[in-house]
């Protein structure tokens, strides 16, 4: 692909464009079906590690908003960008017409929470690190320790935004083969935060 990008840049917008239009087509009709709006990720490609910020601002971007404008133009109001791997282009992506921005934190090559939230007014969906190994391997008791320190991690974000646009959640996909008692403690352990905070 990133050869043809630099090949053949008019063939890859023209197929860019179809599928641009089709996933918008896809989204309006999502909407008036009765979502309230759609997920989108960028995969690998918004990664600093794949291609350019210049060359995703081009090959990118554009689609993506088409995609996201067409969702918001038919009702959608509570849409999504999952901005996936290392090495992201936040700020680049910071401006889409979404309600939620998620990525991966965990990452050190990624922004922090706090980074995030100076940078855009947006939902921020982050905090938990689905890759952390108690999250696969447990055991339960693991998986709330990691947990309460995410919580921790997010405290001060949630404290200066009054508790509004923080949702704590995966920076990512949760491996399938993750237990559903792992998932049930991270459950646990969020809803005995709330209640120690109230």
């Amino acid at each position: 692909m990133k050869d043809f990008m630099r090949r053949d840049p008019d063939a890859v917008h023209q197929g860019l464009s179809v599928i641009a239009r089709t996933l918008a087509d896809y989204a309006r009709a999502s909407v008036r079906a009765g979502a309230d709006g759609v997920f989108m990720t960028t995969s690998v490609w918004a990664s600093r590690d794949t291609i350019t910020e210049s060359e995703y601002e081009v090959f990118g971007k554009p689609y993506d908003v088409m995609v996201f404008e067409a969702a918001t133009q038919a009702g959608g109001w509570f849409n999504i960008l999952h901005i996936c791997r290392e090495n992201v282009m936040f700020d680049l992506l910071r401006d889409y017409p979404v309600s939620v921005l998620n990525w991966d934190v965990s990452s050190r090559s990624n922004p922090t929470l706090q980074d995030a939230l100076h940078k855009t007014d947006k939902a921020l969906w982050a905090g938990i690190d689905q890759r952390g190994i108690a999250m696969l391997k447990g055991p339960a008791e693991e998986v709330k320790h990691e947990v309460k320190r995410a919580l921790d991690e997010v405290t001060s974000a949630l404290d200066e935004t009054g508790g509004r646009r923080i949702l704590l959640g995966p920076g990512c996909v949760i491996p399938p083969q993750v237990p559903s008692s792992h998932l049930d403690a991270v459950m646990e352990t969020v809803r005995d935060w709330i209640r120690g905070r109230h």
